[in-house]
């Protein structure tokens, strides 16, 4: 019985581990867009100066508001993963 539930709660935590770094991988992704777009506005802004069109990066902006909530929520949803793995 004791191997039984060894195995079973050995097998339960190597999914946790593998939840945790897919987690880990898509925030990652998720962040690595965010500062692209930010990169992307502020060469925009700085080559065009006062002549970009607010309109323009309107759309870029949103996006990256977009990608600051999910890594929110991502991230959210990391530290409630790891208070009920316990």
């Amino acid at each position: 019985m004791g191997m039984m539930l060894y195995f079973l709660f050995q097998r339960e935590r190597d999914a946790n581990l593998s939840d945790e770094r897919d987690l880990k991988k898509v925030y990652d992704e998720v962040e690595a867009r965010m500062r692209y777009r930010g990169f992307i506005i502020m060469e925009l802004e700085q080559m065009f100066g006062n002549r970009v069109v607010h309109e323009a990066l309107t759309p870029l902006r949103l996006c990256q508001e977009q990608d600051m909530q999910k890594m929110d929520f991502l991230r959210e949803m990391g530290a409630a993963r790891c208070y009920f793995a316990f």
